[in-house]
């Protein structure tokens, strides 16, 4: 009970504060207003503690010309009867700025790659209920029925692309090749028989010319898998109503995909990029097979 008549007259006494500062400012307001400081103190800026009025200023200029003001202040107080003391007057403390507005969510991207993906994952997971929310996140990343084929006709585009990147980069790796030398110019077993000295001359010419032959093998063995790619993408983009010459909008007379034709070249599409990337990796290899053959 006496914590609550402690609270009750606490409230009080605020209340009772925050009526003496409003009247203050109202009684104080006609001193100031001649002296254009923009400040209405009838509508604010006071605090009343224990005797003392607070006057809230924006600026060093106003602060001092207010200082200069509080005798006439205390004098136009006294005359209401109110209970100030003394005029303390401060600058206020800079405003917080506002905070910067949150931005919207970006709109969710719809994948047929990464649902497939997600998919192809499920089985790993032991736990029911993640196996289902993982379900339910690959059905909600993945393109509505409306979308999947327009997005997978540009995915195999895109994958048709890149298959003719990797031809690209090969040939021009085929032009860095290290030079070999001709095999009939290598000295033969017999060779070396009669002639001791030139068994170094055939060692160096045929680790070059092995060396030739190995890059050239691996490069070849690349080339026909890239080619065989871009072939399994024409194929895809042929069932997805597109013809082999691959112009967009060109179409092969074929009926629309079923839906569970567009699911197997999903599944198709998940399958090329994985080799396309592991295609790509090789590539690379070889270039630095061949740089590093260079010096």
């Amino acid at each position: 009970m006496d914590r609550l008549l402690s609270e009750e007259d606490g409230t009080a006494r605020l209340m009772s504060d925050f009526q003496i500062a409003r009247r203050a400012g109202e009684v104080i307001q006609p001193v100031v207003k001649p002296f254009r400081l923009v400040l209405d103190f009838s509508r604010g800026h006071t605090r009343y503690e224990d005797h003392t009025l607070v006057l809230l200023a924006q600026n060093a200029a106003q602060l001092n010309r207010l200082r200069q003001l509080v005798p006439r202040m205390l004098a136009a107080l006294a005359v209401k009867g109110l209970p100030v003391a003394e005029i303390d007057i401060r600058i206020a403390p800079p405003a917080e700025p506002e905070p910067e507005p949150v931005p919207p969510a970006p709109p969710r991207e719809h994948s047929i790659a990464a649902s497939a993906r997600l998919r192809a994952r499920l089985d790993d997971f032991h736990d029911p209920d993640l196996r289902a929310t993982l379900a339910r996140l690959a059905d909600a990343i993945a393109p509505r029925p409306e979308e999947r084929t327009g997005q997978l006709r540009s995915g195999f585009d895109e994958a048709g692309n890149d298959a003719r990147h990797l031809l690209e980069a090969l040939a021009r790796l085929e032009n860095h090749l290290p030079e070999a030398p001709d095999p009939r110019l290598v000295p033969t077993e017999e060779d070396v028989q009669h002639k001791p000295e030139l068994a170094g001359v055939r060692d160096r010419l045929l680790s070059k010319l092995t060396r030739r032959v190995a890059l050239e093998d691996r490069l070849g063995r690349l080339r026909a898998r890239a080619g065989d790619e871009l072939l399994a993408v024409e194929s895809a983009r042929f069932q997805l109503g597109f013809d082999f010459e691959g112009d967009a909008g060109s179409e092969s007379g074929m009926p629309e995909p079923s839906a569970d034709d567009v699911a197997r070249l999903e599944r198709d599409y998940l399958a090329l990029k994985a080799r396309l990337l592991d295609l790509r990796n090789e590539v690379e290899a070889l270039e630095s097979a061949i740089d590093h053959s260079a010096h």
